[in-house]
C-alpha cells in the first residue's frame, strides 16, 4: 500500500479557500475542514464537562458551548486561552488524525496553517505539502465586502488583522491562484493536482 499523503489548504479570508476544498470534494478527494471538527469537538460532552471545569457552569447553555461567555472570559485572561486551547486542540487533533486515510492523499483545510504549523507537529500532524489558495489583495477586498456586507474599512481591519496573504504566498509549496472565476479556479486546482501524480 502506498503511504497516505496530507495537504494542508490554507489562504486568507475570501480568497477562495472553501472554494477549493469544495471542488477537491467533486472529484472525490477527501477534505477534512478543522473549523468544522472543532465545533464537532465542542459539543462532545466530554469536552463541555471539562471546560465547565474551569471556566463554570455559565461555560455551557443549553447543553452546548456558550461561546459568547467563554470568548469574553479569555479575550481577557491568556492563562484561561490557554486552558481552553489546551482542552480542545489535543482532540481536535486526534480527530483529525483518525480521519486521515491509509494509501490516499488527504487535504486538510485550516484557515490559520501557518499559525498553528509548530502545534500541529506537537500533536503529530505533519503536512507532506502546503497549498496557498491565492487572490490579489484587491480582489480578496472586494469579495469580503461583497460576502459580508461590509465597508473597504471594516473588510481592510480584517484582513490587516492576519497575516498577509503575500506572506502566505511565500511560505507555501504550492500557490492555486483564484483571481478569474470558478472556472479558472477549478482548472488551477486540476493542474495542482497533476503535480501529485
Amino acid at each position: 500500500m502506498k503511504p497516505c499523503k496530507i495537504i494542508g489548504i490554507t489562504g486568507s479570508i475570501a480568497t477562495g479557500k472553501s472554494q477549493v476544498s469544495n471542488i477537491l470534494r467533486d472529484l472525490g478527494y477527501s477534505v477534512i475542514d478543522s473549523d468544522l471538527v472543532a465545533r464537532e469537538v465542542a459539543e462532545r460532552e466530554d469536552i463541555l464537562d471539562e471546560i465547565r471545569k474551569f471556566f463554570g457552569d455559565d461555560a455551557t447553555l443549553g447543553g452546548k458551548l456558550n461561546r459568547s461567555y467563554v470568548r469574553n472570559i479569555v479575550f481577557k485572561d491568556e492563562e484561561k486561552l490557554k486552558i481552553l486551547n489546551t482542552i480542545m486542540h489535543r482532540t481536535i487533533y486526534e480527530t483529525i488524525l483518525s480521519r486521515i486515510k491509509d494509501g490516499e492523499i488527504n487535504f486538510l483545510d485550516v484557515p490559520l496553517l501557518f499559525e498553528t504549523l509548530d502545534e500541529a507537529k506537537l500533536y503529530g500532524l505533519n503536512y507532506d505539502e502546503v497549498w496557498v489558495v491565492y487572490s490579489k489583495p484587491s480582489i480578496q477586498l472586494k469579495r469580503l465586502m461583497e460576502r459580508d456586507n461590509i465597508s473597504k474599512a471594516e473588510a481592510q481591519r480584517i484582513i490587516d488583522s492576519q497575516i498577509s496573504i503575500e506572506e502566505k504566498r511565500n511560505l507555501a509549496d504550492y500557490v492555486v491562484e483564484n483571481n478569474d472565476g470558478l472556472e479558472s479556479l477549478r482548472e488551477n486546482v486540476l493542474k495542482a493536482l497533476e503535480r501529485l501524480k
